[in-house]
């Protein structure tokens, strides 16, 4: 049984948090950002960090707009979506997300490697396949044997 997949995106400024989470009503859920290394370009300035005026709890909008910017770059994220009455949790391990009422577990790290879990079966499909139409050098499921015992921090 699959709980999460395995990107690999190009190392280069893009929208990939806008192209990887298409499929999902972001409106929905709050967002917790635990780790923002995502810098972009602003009125000439480059390393502008894509949070960083934001507190690190986010409702949907507000990270919706954030991850909608042209382009940026991920170095090392740390992303958990929760619905939007749900309790925070201090998630460090595959069974504290599973416990837990997050829905969803975004992490990146090394500005190329992408691990995603979801709860949701459906939704982790359609992510699966929305990842599959633009240029990942590879996407593979996740499957909960993989997952068991693991760490889930970005870094």
């Amino acid at each position: 049984m699959e709980i999460g997949i395995r990107v690999v995106i190009k190392n280069e400024y893009n929208n990939y948090l806008e192209k990887i989470f298409a499929p999902i009503n972001l409106l929905q859920y709050k967002w917790e950002i635990l780790t923002d290394d995502i810098f972009y370009e602003e009125d000439g300035k480059e390393d502008q960090e894509l949070f960083k005026s934001y507190l690190h709890l986010l409702e949907g909008c507000s990270f919706k707009k954030a991850i909608s910017r042209k382009s940026y770059y991920l170095i090392f994220v740390d992303i958990r979506a929760y619905p939007c009455n749900a309790n925070i949790a201090n998630i460090q391990t595959f069974e504290d997300f599973m416990r837990s009422e997050c829905q969803i577990l975004f992490m990146c790290w090394d500005s190329s490697y992408v691990n995603i879990y979801c709860k949701d079966k459906k939704m982790l499909e359609a992510l699966y396949c929305n990842c599959n139409k633009f240029s990942c050098e590879s996407v593979s499921y996740i499957s909960m044997e993989q997952a068991k015992g693991r760490t889930l921090v970005a870094f």
